[in-house]
Order: structure tokens, then sequence, then C-alpha cells
């Protein structure tokens, strides 16, 4: 039987809901910006505590990367004050009444614009592949600093959540799926579809020779890497299919009908998200970065097949959670962005990560369609 395409209209439809005016977009934009900032500044106590309780061989092999970047202190003040002023002017909204509401809006707009300004700023003079490398290299070594980084992504999707509930006043089921409610059971599914044709894809490499595993479990680091891996790894990832499939594929829903050709731009800005990853840095230099970063393009539009077929993302968040934690705690690879110790570890190839990538999600997408329910969109709103 063909695609129907009946499932993701049910799910884009969710956004028809609501607050769908573009300054309520825009505006939510904003909110998921200014909580990237925050989440950073909550959790650079805990980081700072942990790289004072690295060892101090670790500490040596460490050069923090320097920016030269010119006003810096400057956009960081822009940010800060243009947020607040953006802040007061929602908040204080009502007291001038309806007539000036409008004016008093707009006044704000103008504030969050001079804040976005200050954040584009900050991101773009402060990342880069020697911050990457920087940061990498403390996450491998300490549990706090790996699990505080990881910490960021849910107080993102809080950001999310709040643009969703204030802003558009929709449902948090309606952002998840256009099913009655969240589908738990097809959600770790699909994680155990994915581990298992991630394991036997696995084997077969290390069979052939293509991609040989080498046995590195160390049980005096593993645990506690692994436990902390099981606890965040799925927000993380949950997060950014939230945002990504979720609140991005619905925005661009409203403006362009043709759901391929939002696919292809949020998998595009899900792959530039990934730029800094070391692994990208890496092929750099190996002359293949194009392949590399084709490999978060497809995972993207593999994750939006996933939404297309079920109207929800509850398979895209398994897949994507499940994918994160074979890395993290089963097979890793060298140059990772998540350099926990593993069981197992392999050489890093682009060409054969991009290929097995394509393979290993096709397969699941063809599970996943097989097994799904056989229904029209009217029967998710039964």
């Amino acid at each position: 039987m063909a695609l129907n395409s009946s499932a993701i209209r049910a799910y884009f439809g969710e956004a028809d809901y609501g607050n769908n005016h573009w300054a309520a977009w825009a505006a939510g934009l904003w909110v998921i910006m200014v909580t990237v900032m925050a989440a950073q500044v909550i959790v650079g106590i805990p980081m700072v505590i942990g790289i004072m309780g690295l060892p101090a061989e670790v500490l040596q092999g460490l050069e923090p990367p320097t920016s030269t970047a010119r006003y810096q202190m400057e956009a960081g003040v822009a940010f800060v004050v243009g947020t607040l002023l953006a802040l007061i002017c929602y908040v204080v909204r009502d007291n001038y009444g309806k007539e000036k509401e409008k004016t008093i809006l707009s006044i704000g707009g103008v504030f969050a614009l001079i804040s976005t300004f200050g954040f584009i700023y900050l991101m773009r003079a402060n990342s880069g592949p020697e911050s990457s490398a920087y940061v990498n290299a403390m996450l491998g070594n300490s549990k706090l600093i790996y699990a505080s980084m990881l910490a960021i992504f849910p107080i993102i999707a809080g950001g999310v959540y709040i643009a969703q509930k204030v802003l558009h006043k929709r449902s948090l089921r309606s952002l998840h799926t256009a099913a009655p409610k969240y589908r738990w059971g097809r959600m770790f599914f699909s994680m155990a579809v994915f581990w298992a044709i991630a394991g036997l894809l696995s084997y077969i490499g290390h069979a052939t020779g293509k991609s040989t595993m080498e046995f590195v479990f160390d049980p005096s680091r593993f645990w506690g890497f692994a436990l902390v891996s099981l606890l965040f790894i799925p927000l993380q990832s949950a997060t950014e299919e939230i945002i990504l499939r979720g609140y991005f594929n619905q925005g661009l829903s409203r403006i362009i009908r043709n759901p391929w050709i939002v696919f292809f731009i949020t998998s595009a800005g899900f792959a530039a998200l990934h730029l800094g990853n070391p692994e990208i840095a890496q092929s750099g230099l190996e002359g293949n970065k194009l392949i590399t970063l084709s490999g978060y393009f497809f995972f993207g539009i593999f994750a939006c097949l996933l939404t297309y077929i079920d109207g929800g993302l509850e398979t895209a968040i398994g897949v994507h959670a499940a994918n994160n934690l074979f890395a993290a705690v089963i097979v890793g690879y060298e140059h990772s962005a998540l350099p926990t110790p593993t069981l197992y570890k392999i050489g890093f190839n682009s060409d054969g990560d991009v290929l097995m990538t394509i393979i290993g999600l096709s397969l699941v997408c063809l599970i996943m369609y097989a097994t799904r329910r056989n229904t029209p969109a009217e029967a998710l709103k039964t």
C-alpha cells in the first residue's frame, strides 16, 4: 500500500488551533532562543565544579579556546537588556488598554530583535572546532560535566512548552502527536527495532572486516557514564525532535503546504546544528566534511519520514534516543560527539557511517510502516 499522507496532515493540522498569527511563531522562536542562553547559564555552575574536579593531568592537556571576536561585551549587554525590556513590555501590555496593546507589543518586538542580534553574535563568536574539542575533552573525563551538558536540553524543551501553552494556547499533546494521547508503546517498540538493526549491522561490519569493533569495557568508568546517558540522553533526543520535527515542522507547514519541502528545510537545519561536532571537524581534515554532514541530513529526513508515517513524534523520538544511547553506551567511535566509555569502539569512517545510517534507518522505517495502525486521519482523533 502506498504511503498515505493523512497521518501527517492530521499532525500538521494540530497547528490550526490556538494562536497562529505569525507574530506568535516569531515570539516562540525568540522564547526558545532565550531559553537556550538561560540553560547555558544555569548549567554553568555545575560545569565549573566539574572542571575544578578534573585530574591535574587532564587540565594540563586542555587549552581553553580563545575568541578574537570584538564587541562581545556589547553583544552580551544587548542580549540581556533587550530580553528584559521585551519581557517587561509583554507583562505590562494589558495595563494600557486595547488601543495601546499593539504599540507596547511592537516596542517589545524591537527589544526582542535587539536581543536576537546579540544572541546570534555571541553564538558565532564562541563556537567553532576549538570550542567543540575543548568541551569534548572534558565530557569524557567528568560525569558531572557530561550530565550538565545534557541537562541543557530539557531546559530548552521547557521554553518550547512555554511557547506552545502561553503564546499559541495549544495543548502539549498537540505538539507531540495527532493521536488522542502519547503512544509510549510505539516509542519503546521503535527503540527496540533500532537497537536490533544497529546491533546486527555492527556485527556484520565487524565480521566482514569493514568496521572492526574493539572490546574496551572499563567497569571503573563505564557504569557511571552509562547511568548519566540512560537518564539524560532520552531527554536530549526528545528535545531535538520536539523542536525540529515538532515545533518547526508544524510552524513551517503553516506557510509551506508540501510536507517534503518542510522536511528538507528542517533536516538541513538539523545538519547545520551539528556543524560544531568533533566528527565534522575531523572529516573536514580528511576532505569528507560534506559526506559526514550528509549523515545528519539523512537522519533528519528519516526522522521526518517516521513522523509522516505515524502522525506524531513517538517513533522519531524513540529512534533518536536509541541511536544516541547506542553510540554513548554500546558502540562508540573515534571523534564522537559523545566521548563516553562504551563496551566497544570502532574507527571513524565517514563513508561507511553514512551508508550504515541510510541502510539501518531504511529498515527501521519499513518495519515501523508495516506495524503502524492502518487508520485514516479521522481515526487518530477517536
